[in-house]
């Protein structure tokens, strides 16, 4: 179970990270506009 778990994790840590990233530029992006 746990060698399937972690890596699943991992992949969802990355694209919370990612989806963040994206959110953060996109408010930067509207205040800079």
């Amino acid at each position: 179970m746990t060698n399937r778990t972690t890596p699943d994790n991992k992949a969802i840590v990355f694209f919370i990270v990612l989806f963040l990233k994206v959110l953060y530029i996109s408010k930067f992006m509207v205040k800079k506009i």
